[in-house]
């Protein structure tokens, strides 16, 4: 889990904070709708008992994938908080 990473660095419920930061009382349920189909089509095939691959909805994908983008600007904006903001390095 998330929380559990960040816990060590004294950032305690970070995803919720985050799910408060975003305003969006959803927020953190779409993107763990988003993670477990992830971890389906990786793991099962996400695949009907018939074999056939199940239908994806393209638009709900694409609102989870915003609502992920969301999670993770308002998880660096906690940490960036919390730590200070660094300028990126390029390679």
């Amino acid at each position: 889990m998330i929380d559990e990473l960040f816990l060590a660095l004294g950032l305690k419920n970070l995803c919720d904070n985050a799910g408060k930061k975003s305003g969006r009382q959803g927020l953190l349920r779409s993107v763990s709708k988003l993670v477990d189909l992830r971890n389906e089509i990786a793991h099962e095939a996400h695949v009907k008992n018939t074999g056939d691959p199940k239908a994806l909805n393209k638009d709900v994908i694409r609102k989870r994938i915003k609502d992920l983008e969301s999670f993770v600007k308002c998880c660096d904006e906690i940490i960036d908080n919390k730590f200070g903001s660094k300028p990126a390095t390029s390679a």
